[in-house]
């Protein structure tokens, strides 16, 4: 599992590195027009490979990993991104740049709001993330999402579907799609513990490996 990891990681590094790059870009500006960037911290990489053999012939890996950029008026933007690939091959019978890789989409959701630091040194400090006021979803695929500017197409692609009918509920609100994508501020904020030399943190876990 150790060479597997480290073949992925080695293949698909730059495009997650130019996917991240990229999605980081639209966070600029902070709540405030003229806001300026204070910070931007990275979190780890994750990996997740999946198979499901013998009961069914698929396979797939997840990559993750978040961006945390600070602004000088106490807003941040934090970026989740993960991309999933299915129909993977790897490994030594398989020759260089012969292998297979599907991608099904990369998933993007920014989290806008306020923050503080406590406990900051020279080396490290603590950014504590309240509940965001927006959140901006984006998938190949799927409709676009943006708490800020609700439209009724929004709220008619986040309707609410039950798992045991397929059903779909009730259209939502602005506020009631936010309130779903809250899992990690459950304890009211986000305590994120930051390396400065490094400007890196541990990934959130509520946002690993996620592809929803």
């Amino acid at each position: 599992m150790k060479k597997l990891r480290k073949i992925l990681s080695a293949v698909l590094m730059a495009a997650l590195v130019a996917a991240v790059a990229v999605f980081a870009v639209g966070c600029s500006g902070g709540e405030a027009a003229a806001a300026n960037l204070t910070g931007v911290y990275n979190s780890n990489k994750s990996i997740k490979y999946t198979n499901f053999q013998p009961t069914y012939n698929y396979f797939y890996f997840v990559i993750s990993q978040q961006t945390i950029e600070t602004y000088d008026d106490g807003t941040y933007c934090l970026t989740a991104t993960s991309v999933m690939y299915s129909n993977v091959t790897f490994g030594a019978d398989v020759p260089s740049n012969e292998f297979t890789a599907n991608e099904q989409g990369t998933v993007n959701t920014k989290y806008y709001g306020k923050f503080t630091e406590t406990d900051k040194t020279e080396d490290d400090t603590t950014l504590v993330l309240a509940k965001p006021t927006r959140v901006v979803y984006s998938k190949k695929g799927s409709a676009y999402i943006d708490s800020a500017n609700w439209t009724d197409a929004m709220a008619e692609a986040t309707r609410p579907t039950d798992p045991s009918t397929g059903e779909k509920g009730d259209p939502i609100d602005k506020d009631a799609y936010i309130a779903s994508k809250l899992a990690a501020w459950e304890d009211g904020s986000l305590e994120i513990y930051v390396i400065l030399g490094s400007a890196t943190f541990d990934a959130i876990g509520a946002f690993v490996l996620s592809n929803i």
